[in-house]
């Protein structure tokens, strides 16, 4: 029967994708000011840090299976201390872009400008959204390298520079 031996594999697909839709949906809020957009982004974001979430504590017990591949050795605890930063950021884009919803609800009861019409506003925002695509992005590189380099897997002495292959006599085409 099929088992699945390590769940952070299955959870590490969700920040990536939540996250840097995030960044593609703050892009347009900034660019169009519509609520749609606000709203999008928060609920990405929101995905985004629960899925951080998930893959960041199931990472260890992936972490001590697969200890002792020397690109593991290498990049585990950089790749641990970007999925944190990578966590942290993503909760900190999700609440203000809550926050940014929930100032705008009030606003437009009494008729005022919210977020939604303040591009200074926007700007931050989505540079929040950037930085938590950007770490997540790197996390998921090392987290790549981590898998599939075969970089590490030699001592340096014993890594040689790639050869050219030698020419060989091939006959002259009449």
């Amino acid at each position: 029967m099929f088992g699945i031996p390590h769940l952070h594999p299955l959870f590490v697909h969700y920040p990536v994708a939540f996250l840097i839709l995030a960044a593609g949906t703050a892009s347009l809020w900034l660019a169009l000011g519509t609520p749609l957009w606000r709203q999008m982004t928060a609920v990405l974001l929101l995905a985004g840090t629960l899925g951080a979430f998930a893959a960041y504590y199931t990472g260890d017990d992936m972490a001590d299976a697969f200890a002792k591949r020397p690109a593991v050795k290498a990049l585990v605890d950089r790749h641990e201390d970007a999925a944190l930063w990578t966590l942290i950021a993503a909760g900190v884009a999700g609440g203000a872009f809550i926050a940014a919803s929930i100032q705008q609800a009030s606003v437009d009861k009494k008729g005022l400008p919210g977020p939604d019409r303040k591009a200074l506003v926007r700007t931050l925002l989505l540079l929040l959204a950037l930085a938590a695509a950007g770490l997540v992005a790197y996390t998921g590189h090392l987290g790549g390298t981590m898998t599939w380099s075969t970089a590490y897997d030699k001592a340096p002495a014993q890594v040689q520079a790639p050869t050219s292959p030698a020419p060989q006599n091939v006959p002259a085409k009449p």
